[in-house]
């Protein structure tokens, strides 16, 4: 069981715990869904981060909600009109903005939206237009005045600077949810800037979007390395590691995403020789992968149309990172496969790395076909 012993920020007034719900993800089945949900929230998990975009994650909340769940969650929705118009005349405006609020509100039969989020900032430009005068922030404020909507918070992939150069216009923000994980840790100098600002930071894809999760000889070396049992564990106890990071949002699945992340949790953090560890064999192994293969494609185009930088791709996957399984699933999406190529070398003489790569092609052709 997880214990709610962790502010939420400054701003918000909440308490959380540090595994919370991710709603993208759920089973097909609304049944199957609603049982997921009411486990999670009875294990602990206690708020939820849904969309409006999220297929139909609003209308099983809906229903998994109901008989005294709706009380025992934070509840959190978002859209944007960049994400995907739900009717054709959707736009940026703050009026468009509260329909959709209304609407989310609706699907998800509730009188009132614990937060609502400014959804997927991708760079200052964007940001800008949101907070201007009649924008969808505007949109939030006037829902919030309304009492439809308690908090307002923000989720970006921008990068750390630009994310803090906004903080001059974040004065209604009270959360926000970034991309965070052993492999991408870039945004940390924004979290600690944020969360002295009193800003609820929330970390999304801790698993990096379920690869942390997948089968991987390297990852579990590493894991094993600190005293962790496999490398999802090792995932979550890293980013538990730092303390400038409030919660997670842990998409879930199956009944075992929920039990194993609490196992994970449970166990507590890494210790800061463990994320020393974990830093350097990462940084070694990125280092490696990008020396094989820049990806800068000045080897195309190929004569047989062969994509070789996602073929080189695939095997930094399997050889630098051990991901067997998810390396072959990007070779076998590619339409030329690498037995076209014709061994004309002209590949070779543009290649800025000097790669063996009809040697690596015909590696790739052995392994994946």
């Amino acid at each position: 069981m997880l214990n709610n012993d962790r502010n939420y920020g400054l701003r918000s007034g909440f308490t959380v715990p540090f595994l919370n719900m991710g709603a993208m993800r759920f089973p097909d089945d609304i049944d199957e869904s609603v049982r997921l949900i009411r486990y999670a929230i009875d294990a602990g998990y206690k708020y939820i981060d849904t969309s409006r975009y999220y297929n139909d994650s609003e209308l099983k909340l809906k229903i998994a909600l109901k008989d005294g769940y709706r009380e025992k969650v934070i509840l959190s929705t978002k859209w944007s009109p960049k994400v995907g118009k739900i009717e054709d005349t959707d736009d940026d405006s703050a009026e468009c903005m509260i329909k959709r609020i209304e609407d989310s509100m609706r699907r998800l039969e509730v009188d009132y939206l614990d937060f609502y989020q400014l959804w997927c900032v991708q760079d200052v430009d964007d940001f800008n237009s949101s907070v201007r005068p009649g924008g969808m922030v505007d949109g939030m404020i006037k829902a919030k005045e309304k009492g439809l909507v308690g908090h307002l918070g923000m989720t970006s992939h921008d990068s750390a600077e630009n994310i803090i150069s906004c903080l001059k216009n974040l004065d209604w923000c009270e959360s926000i949810l970034v991309t965070f994980n052993i492999l991408n840790t870039s945004r940390l100098p924004a979290l600690k800037k944020l969360k002295s600002f009193g800003i609820a930071t929330t970390v999304m894809n801790p698993l990096s979007g379920g690869t942390l999760a997948q089968d991987s000889s390297v990852m579990l070396s590493i894991a094993r390395e600190v005293g962790c049992d496999v490398s999802a564990e090792m995932a979550i106890r890293y980013v538990m590691a730092h303390s400038d990071i409030d919660c997670i949002m842990n998409g879930i699945n199956t009944v075992s995403d929920v039990d194993s992340s609490i196992v994970a949790f449970l166990k507590g953090p890494l210790s800061e020789e463990e994320v020393n560890i974990v830093d350097s064999a990462i940084e070694q192994i990125t280092k490696d992968a990008n020396a094989f293969c820049t990806g800068c494609k000045y080897c195309l185009p190929c004569p047989k149309g062969i994509d070789i930088p996602s073929i080189m791709s695939a095997i930094a996957e399997n050889k630098y990172w051990g991901r067997k399984k998810r390396a072959a699933e990007m070779y076998n999406e590619l339409d030329v496969k690498a037995d076209e190529c014709l061994k004309c070398g002209e590949c070779e003489r543009k290649c800025t790395q000097k790669l063996r790569i009809m040697d690596e092609l015909h590696y790739a052709d052995s392994i994946f076909s």
